[in-house]
């Protein structure tokens, strides 16, 4: 993909660091997703923004390890496991700038790191390709200004594009993973990003997420289960609707500068189709 330098308010692929490009204009998928669940929550965050959590940090030093390694050692400060009394708030005062983690922590992410690089299908894809580009594009209805940002990109032998998306979790096996996928939407991810790529001319690429369980196998091995996933082009589908229904609630709150809050009305609670089907019901 032919990545340059980023222009405000520009369709393209370019080259940014993280944190110039959640400052940059447009709707990403994380957006969307405060919009499907409660427009007013959106506002606030827009408003305020957001902080890291310290499991955001973790993921995100996962990914560097795992993408871009040799940005990796200068990531991060090793915090001590252990504070005397008041030690603790002179080292946060001092080593904010960056995430703090526990020799420990690092030890996992260094072998969630090796793990992904000695899996099969892991390696090939990262063989060649490039780590968090930054893609934007308008959407032909709204006129919103769309972005996202692939882990990895990379084309295989028929020069098709593919797209990798890194997921740290639980339960990455099929049963396990489909249950984030669906909780967390990723399936409307998939969606919004391959259809930001065709928007650029580079057509439907192919989308795979790559499942990487955090804790190993076994407590005494390093060994991390590692699945690669596709989704079924059914749920892709939904994925499509959802977020093109998100877009539109999106542009009128953003016309009306009317953000509802849904947690006025009492709700009419429905479980997951899979509760009934496992109960019988």
């Amino acid at each position: 993909m032919n990545a340059t330098p980023y222009a405000p308010n520009t369709e393209g692929i370019f080259r940014m660091q993280a944190a110039d490009y959640h400052k940059a204009p447009g709707v990403g998928k994380h957006s969307l997703d405060y919009i499907h669940d409660c427009p007013a929550v959106y506002a606030l965050y827009r408003k305020h923004g957001m902080e890291a959590t310290d499991a955001m940090e973790m993921g995100t030093l996962c990914h560097t390890a795992v993408l871009e390694y040799d940005k990796f050692p200068g990531s991060f400060y090793i915090r001590p496991d252990k504070f005397k009394s008041g030690e603790k708030q002179a080292w946060n005062a001092t080593h904010g700038d960056m995430p703090s983690i526990t020799h420990a922590e690092l030890n996992r992410i260094d072998n969630i790191a090796a793990n992904c690089r000695a899996h099969p299908i892991v390696s090939a894809l990262l063989a060649d390709g490039e780590a968090e580009l930054s893609l934007f594009a308008r959407c032909p209805t709204t006129d919103i200004m769309r972005k996202g940002r692939p882990d990895w990109i990379t084309t295989d032998e028929d020069d098709q594009l593919t797209l990798v998306d890194f997921k740290f979790v639980q339960d990455a096996t099929k049963h396990g993973f489909a249950r984030q996928v669906a909780d967390l939407r990723y399936y409307v991810q998939h969606a919004y990003y391959v259809d930001l790529c065709e928007l650029l001319g580079y057509g439907i690429p192919r989308f795979l997420f790559v499942a990487v369980e955090k804790e190993p196998m076994h407590p005494d091995a390093s060994k991390h289960r590692i699945v690669v996933h596709e989704l079924h082009p059914l749920d892709v589908e939904m994925g499509r609707n959802q977020y093109l229904c998100d877009l539109m609630r999106f542009s009128e709150c953003d016309k009306s500068g009317i953000w509802p809050d849904d947690t006025d009305k009492i709700q009419v609670l429905q479980l997951p189709s899979w509760v009934r089907r496992e109960n019988a019901i």
